[in-house]
């Protein structure tokens, strides 16, 4: 036994993908509960069932729960509607809430399409569909949570090299999502929506630190004694019960393996989260991702949580050491396989502009689509007191992405390569590289009387309007 196998044995008993002892009861009709479900005909003659007629109660219970599981019904659709079919065996028993409860829990994987057979997800469901009624079917269009940051139901990456500060910007992501505070202070929230962070890099005192300072900053009270919507002191007061915010860290969860994400997808069911953040993906991975077979079974996993289960998946990742030109598709900067790269609905690419302390980044520039990074991309500061007293972030939001060295000719007009690549800390080639990208105008001109005068040189200037 290796030594990865051992840790993995040890941490086995805290990582059940079902806990049991769950004795709440769902607050829906069977009448709604049964609203739009399309099961199947076996599923529908047991639910029409009035007679047992000698049948194994216990299987019948079990089947009926997996071919509503299979037609997607929530868990707590799936928990009324076999309460109140004639399989229910425990009806009228001290203990028959918890033990339809792991009914639902069982169904996942008795071998219907659900547990161990549902590595192909939906794949190969239904039928092939005309144009004229893919055309007249109503589709709702993407939504936004955060506008132009995080879309409902997508695959979202934020990316970034080291200590960037990736880890903050999630937790004001999510501690914005769940209690409708402006992300940043500065952009607003479409739709509210719960939160499952699983954070795997930093210590909990860290980010419990991160927490407490984001609250005291957004004025919000975690656990106020009567959720309304503003408080007396002007402070927003939320709901966490209504739109709850989970944490779960250094739990040693490793994405490559079936029972730690049906780990993680039963936590995302029973707690009817809709945002899931993963931080950071070269922890969580435990595979090899730069290569497209060890990752391919990760994003499928993630493209089952979006398509099948409507939920919003925002993963952590680093990049390379960032060039001293950028690339035009910065997502290749992205470690791993180009999978990855290719794979976002949306992304956000941080990358420092300033010198950064141990707490501190000064200065960070965010992108919010590698496709169209210069017209996305705006500026923000983010300043974290070490002892979580203060928690400042400023944003300076729409501002177009410059060019270092387009900036630097517009304050310089007709210096010299030399002198440009002396001043940006880069090399002559990757000035004239830069210039030709951007537009530079490169023209060989004699220096004027008053300048010194001398032999002709090559200068640089502004991009032409």
């Amino acid at each position: 036994m290796t030594e990865v196998d051992k840790l993995r044995s040890a941490l086995q008993p805290h990582l059940q993908a079902v806990p049991t002892g769950r004795t709440d009861v769902p607050s829906l009709s069977a009448e709604k509960a049964r609203k739009g479900l399309r099961l199947s005909d076996r599923g529908r003659a047991l639910m029409r069932a009035t007679s047992v007629d000698g049948e194994d109660r216990s299987s019948r219970l079990f089947e009926l729960a997996a071919l509503l599981r299979e037609a997607k019904a929530s868990e707590d659709a799936t928990f009324v509607l076999i309460r109140s079919s004639i399989w229910n065996k425990f009806s009228g028993r001290d203990d028959e809430v918890e033990r339809l409860w792991e009914a639902v829990e069982r169904s996942r994987d008795d071998g219907s399409g659900l547990g161990e057979q549902r590595a192909k997800y939906s794949v190969g469901r239904g039928e092939p569909e005309l144009l004229a009624d893919f055309l007249d079917r109503p589709i709702a269009p993407p939504s936004w949570l955060v506008k132009g940051i995080l879309q409902e139901a997508g695959l979202h990456f934020v990316a970034a090299p080291k200590k960037c500060y990736k880890s903050t910007f999630v937790t004001d992501l999510a501690f914005s999502l769940v209690s409708g505070n402006d992300f940043l202070n500065d952009m607003s929230v479409e739709q509210q929506a719960s939160v499952l962070m699983i954070q795997e890099e930093n210590p909990e005192s860290l980010q419990q630190l991160r927490l407490r300072a984001m609250s005291r900053a957004k004025g919000v009270d975690a656990h106020p004694t009567a959720p309304v919507a503003n408080g007396s002191n002007g402070s927003y007061i939320c709901d966490f019960s209504s739109v709850p915010f989970w944490q779960v860290n250094k739990s040693g969860l490793k994405l490559c393996y079936e029972e730690d994400r049906q780990t993680i997808e039963n936590w995302v069911r029973r707690k009817h989260v809709e945002v899931l953040i993963l931080d950071p993906l070269y922890i969580l991975a435990g595979c090899e991702i730069m290569y497209g077979k060890d990752i391919m079974e990760i994003l499928d996993w993630w493209l089952h949580l979006k398509h099948d289960l409507g939920v919003t998946v925002v993963v952590v990742h680093h990049m390379k050491k960032l060039p001293e030109d950028l690339p035009e598709d910065i997502a290749q900067l992205m470690f791993g396989s180009s999978y990855l790269a290719n794979a976002y609905d949306g992304a956000v690419l941080l990358m420092p502009r300033y010198a950064q302390g141990s707490m501190v980044i000064e200065k960070v520039h965010a992108v919010r689509d590698y496709r169209a990074w210069r017209e996305g991309a705006f500026d923000f500061s983010i300043f974290l007191e070490e002892d979580g007293s203060e928690y400042i972030v400023q944003v300076d939001q729409g501002q177009k992405h410059v060019h270092p060295l387009v900036k630097l000719v517009q304050k310089q007009p007709g210096i010299t390569v030399k002198d440009a690549a002396l001043k940006l800390g880069v090399s002559e080639a990757a000035v004239k590289q830069s210039a030709k990208r951007h537009e530079v105008v490169r023209r060989r001109e004699t220096p004027k009387y008053d300048e010194g005068g001398g032999r002709p040189r090559t200068g640089l200037w502004p991009p032409q309007s």
